[in-house]
């Protein structure tokens, strides 16, 4: 099988979320870490990747995967055997509309706005509200069956 290549940056919320992803299934990932404050994003090569300039890009054999989620739904399907462990509910599931409301959830914070927040002003870095926020966030919007 194709080696996955990801092209992130280490603060962007949306990496994070990929390399999590990646993480927790146990997959083996070549790594390139795109510095957005020197605006490594606009780069031609990279814009070869993505035209939106965005990280994460994930790379597997022809394909080209742009966008956390589309990312973490492709890895979803593809890897599925037995030794890979599955990150989500089987559709259909009880469980699959509560995962899928919370995941919508938190794919609606502004986290962009945060990580640019962090490199314009590494300071905010050291004492966050971000939980707070998604705290309060999530508890004006509650999974109603």
């Amino acid at each position: 099988m194709a080696s996955l290549v990801l092209y992130h940056w280490t603060q962007s919320f949306s990496s994070q979320k990929v390399r999590l992803a990646i993480a927790e299934k146990a997959l083996k990932c070549e790594e390139h870490d795109v510095n957005l404050p020197l605006s490594e994003h606009n780069e031609p090569w990279f814009m070869r990747l993505n035209s939106s300039g965005e990280v994460p890009v994930l790379i597997h054999g022809e394909n080209i995967i742009c966008e956390a989620t589309q990312i973490i739904d492709y890895l979803e399907a593809t890897f599925v055997d037995e030794e890979v462990p599955r990150l989500m509910p089987e559709e259909g599931s009880m469980y699959y509309p509560r995962v899928q409301h919370y995941r919508e959830l938190l794919d609606s914070l502004p986290m962009d706005a945060y990580t640019h927040g962090c490199i314009l002003h590494p300071e905010l870095t050291v004492d966050s509200m971000i939980p707070a926020y998604a705290t309060s966030r999530i508890r004006k919007h509650p999974y109603t069956p």
